[in-house]
């Protein structure tokens, strides 16, 4: 069954929510209603919310079947980027390393960001009592994941943001794989201070331990490419489109643009990997920094981006990088695009500023 459930229905089950029986309700509600047909309204709701099941206990939903759940994925894209991170062998393969080395039998295990659950499967496996947050729906996968595993009742699910959850009791060991195209797009900082400050112990481990993120000086020609498409499309129908350029030029002195390269997709890369910035996540205590680094020039070019790249020490002895010259991952190299362009040549000296800030991201520009 169907049903339109607008404000009034809305409104309608907002007075259920401490337990009335639809004979209290009613009883508040029907004397100031007039005119009739607007009681008649009122029973149309009830007795289509009913059917529904959405005035039923938790319990009853149960029982009855009438229970409503939510998918996993919303669209093919959702199941796609799953799966291509359950692919990505260096990623599992790295994470499993580091679980078998850190987790011990009956140690309590905090997994923040658990998507389809696989890392917390991996150390319920390894004895360890996993209490495990995911905010999105796919933590409906989860549970299915942790139900074909086997593995009992020593996976507990978390609906919700990590900041937000209350749980039980405090963990041992922090899980966080919340590293993103963008390195710290996906709350990775943000959430390591919340656990360490209300969800785990004293001495507590946290994997990754440490974060690095590197620099490239990158040959991007940005503005060139956005120039030759233009130019082609303003010559097939006779009309200059430099007001476009224009604009383009104008805000890339104000603004940054961040674009992703993937595995596959090639740039001319100026000089080597310089270390940008280093954290220790058992000891960071803010989750807004800025560092300075000094790029070096090994091949003459035009200078227009920044591309970073993670390295991340998951424990001692396991490390998962997305280095340009490593093996590919599932992960993109976020590129940052200066302000303008400049010729380089070998032996030249690139001064940036990185700088993070929660919510807002990586900005890389040119040092004053």
């Amino acid at each position: 069954m169907t049903a339109k459930v607008g404000p009034r229905s809305v409104a309608l089950l907002e007075l259920f929510g401490d337990g009335r029986s639809c004979a209290e309700v009613l009883s508040t509600m029907v004397p100031g209603l007039e005119p009739p047909e607007l009681i008649s309204d009122l029973l149309d709701k009830l007795t289509q919310l009913i059917e529904l099941g959405m005035l039923q206990s938790a319990d009853e939903q149960e029982q009855s079947g009438t229970a409503l759940r939510a998918e996993p994925f919303q669209t093919f894209d959702q199941f796609d980027y799953h799966a291509r991170m359950l692919s990505d062998a260096r990623r599992v393969t790295a994470y499993a390393d580091a679980i078998a080395a850190m987790v011990a039998p009956n140690s309590v295990v905090l997994e923040i960001g658990a998507g389809t659950g696989i890392l917390s499967v991996l150390a319920a496996k390894r004895g360890a009592r996993v209490l495990s947050i995911e905010r999105e729906n796919v933590i409906e996968m989860a549970r299915q994941m942790v139900a074909e595993a086997d593995i009992g009742d020593r996976v507990t699910l978390f609906a919700g943001k990590s900041g937000a959850v209350e749980l039980p009791e405090r963990a041992d060991l922090l899980v966080c794989e919340l590293v993103g195209n963008r390195i710290l797009n996906e709350g990775l900082l943000e959430s390591v201070l919340d656990a360490r400050r209300r969800l785990l112990r004293a001495g507590a481990s946290v994997v990754p331990r440490a974060l690095r993120v590197v620099a490239y000086p990158i040959e991007y020609g940005f503005r060139e490419r956005y120039g030759e498409r233009l130019q082609g499309a303003g010559a097939r129908v006779g009309i200059s489109l430099q007001p476009m350029l224009r604009w383009l030029d104008e805000y890339l002195s104000k603004h940054q643009v961040v674009d992703e390269l993937g595995a596959g997709e090639s740039v001319n890369v100026l000089g080597p990997a310089t270390r940008a910035l280093e954290v220790d996540l058992l000891d960071v205590e803010t989750a807004g920094f800025e560092s300075a680094a000094a790029l070096h020039i090994h091949e003459a070019g035009r200078l227009d981006a920044v591309l970073l790249a993670f390295e991340l020490e998951l424990c001692a002895g396991v490390e998962l990088d997305n280095r340009i010259e490593s093996a590919p991952t599932h992960w993109k190299n976020p590129l940052y695009v200066l302000p303008a362009a400049r010729n380089v040549r070998p032996g030249d000296r690139f001064d940036v500023r990185l700088r993070y800030e929660s919510q807002s991201g990586f900005s890389v520009l040119p040092a004053a």
